[in-house]
């Protein structure tokens, strides 16, 4: 993070970003897709996706998750340690479409060099849903690619992924895991986000909402340009 917003607090960088100029000139296209992606986003309780190679945790409380360094964590008892530093990012969303009705998934897929309790991955794919935050560790991308793919709104299927460019990130795990504490105090919500000034209604969230302000955070500089990355993103076809 740049030396003017250090020592700010996680939800005080993100209102911050939110409430900046930048945003106001996003313009018509950026407000369609944030409403309608919010609106018909999959948020009911996380799918079991049983995959090979891969390790699931879901953290439902605070005390699910802890910083014990700038590099690693601990997840449901188990230490989580990154040794590529940077890491690289990108936002990551699932589409799908019945009979004119669409509907997302999304989430942030992080590349770096994971060790988990000993067992190597490449990515971690983090996605909100309404039992708690999701973190998936995987050896290949085209793994959480196939996940999403498999994931169902109601009953249509994600049958396409859409992503932003990667973004470098050297923001810490102790972050990371002050954002999750205070994403699981937000209340699930589909209808309140019809522009992208209203990601300011922080006491409100859905996977969408998530993934883009856990994006902004990741970005630090780059933040603008993720944005707008994103909403692009949401409405490409």
């Amino acid at each position: 993070m740049g030396a003017a917003i250090a020592g700010l607090a996680v939800e005080e960088i993100i209102l911050l970003v939110v409430s900046g100029a930048a945003l106001t000139t996003l313009g018509v296209c950026g407000a369609v897709a944030l409403a309608n992606s919010t609106q018909n986003c999959s948020c009911g309780a996380a799918p079991t996706i049983p995959q090979a190679n891969s390790k699931n945790f879901k953290i439902q409380a605070a005390s699910d998750i802890s910083s014990l360094s700038l590099v690693s964590a601990k997840l449901i008892g188990e230490t989580v340690q990154n040794s590529k530093v940077p890491f690289s990012f990108s936002f990551l969303i699932g589409k799908g479409d019945s009979n004119g009705k669409p509907a997302y998934h999304a989430g942030v897929l992080m590349e770096g060099s994971f060790d988990v309790s000993g067992s190597a991955f490449n990515f971690m794919f983090v996605d909100r849903w309404q039992d708690g935050v999701v973190v998936t560790f995987y050896k290949t991308k085209q793994q959480a690619l196939d996940r999403l793919r498999k994931i169902r709104v109601g009953e249509i299927p994600l049958t396409d992924c859409s992503e932003t460019p990667e973004y470098a990130s050297i923001s810490p795990a102790t972050a990371m895991t002050t954002f999750i504490h205070d994403e699981l105090k937000r209340v699930l919500d589909m209808r309140s986000f019809s522009k992208p000034e209203d990601l300011q209604k922080m006491k409100l969230t859905n996977c969408i909402v998530f993934a883009m302000r856990a994006g902004i955070l990741l970005a630090a500089e780059e933040k603008d340009h993720f944005l707008q990355q994103a909403l692009s993103a949401i409405s490409d076809d």
